[in-house]
């Protein structure tokens, strides 16, 4: 077989130059060589629900709960007692603002604010579950803002343009309602976008197995000319080639003789 492959090594060489030409075409457009699947970039910003009560940093928030007064009928007093913080609106709040990030208007303010940003942006609460069959809400208070771009530069500034953008669309919307200052809910930036992941991008597993399977037909046909075409007798007997190329007729057998009894 390797005799085969040596003499007819130009076909060899033939397979292993289109297995080269199918893995690239495979990975690229040909002949500008751009990739057929581009890259993707994520990075995420990590952003905490809360108020200025500290709901997550204390035991216990006092209140002042109206009481009966004793001093007449009908009369009532206040007393202020402590109670649990009450993290049910935090949670309320961190379930619904992801739809609320990746809203037209917040898109908007962030072009305003920080110009055209190419990618994507997707929020979600942390914890939480999401299908088409089911929802099931975060237990905490955290919201994940995941950007993704061909870039990972572009990533990382989409990501942190919009958690800023819809801190400022929660202190606009607060300042339109007329919302206290204590009774505000307060977006702290947990975690910062300061590194992408990349996912996608050119893959050379399929092509390097289509490479190798094209140099293997064209070495099967090297095998198979090598079975139908013959040797011819100057490359198979060399002592030959050189009688007849110095033209020397090669030596007779002597006649044979017969001896009378």
């Amino acid at each position: 077989m390797s005799a085969a492959l040596r003499r007819f090594k130009w076909v060899v060489g033939l397979g292993a130059f289109m297995g080269i030409v199918v893995a690239a075409w495979m990975v690229y457009e040909l002949p500008s060589f751009t990739p057929r699947e581009a890259p993707q970039y994520s990075a995420a910003a990590r952003l905490f629900v809360t108020s200025a009560e500290g709901q997550y940093v204390r035991l216990s928030v006092p209140r002042t709960v109206e009481t009966p007064n004793a001093g007449g009928e009908g009369a009532t007093g206040s007393v202020v007692v402590n109670q649990a913080p009450n993290v049910e609106p935090l949670l309320a709040a961190a379930n619904l603002y992801p739809l609320i990030i990746e809203s037209d208007e917040v898109a908007q303010l962030r072009q305003k604010k920080y110009g055209n940003l190419a990618g994507e942006v997707f929020a979600s609460a942390y914890t939480s579950v999401s299908t088409p069959t089911r929802f099931l809400p975060a237990q905490l208070p955290i919201i994940d803002v995941v950007a993704t771009s061909g870039s990972a530069r572009n990533s990382i500034a989409l990501a942190q343009a919009t958690a800023a953008t819809f801190k400022v669309w929660i202190q606009r919307s607060q300042n339109r309602a007329g919302v206290a200052q204590r009774d505000r809910i307060v977006i702290n930036q947990l975690r910062a976008p300061r590194e992408a992941v990349v996912s996608g991008g050119p893959s050379w597993g399929l092509p390097i197995l289509a490479a190798i399977a094209v140099a293997s037909a064209f070495a099967i046909l090297a095998i198979v000319l090598d079975q139908l075409i013959p040797v011819s007798r100057s490359t198979t007997d060399p002592e030959g080639s050189s009688d007849a190329a110095s033209g020397t007729p090669a030596p007779s057998q002597p006649a044979s003789t017969t001896r009378w009894a």
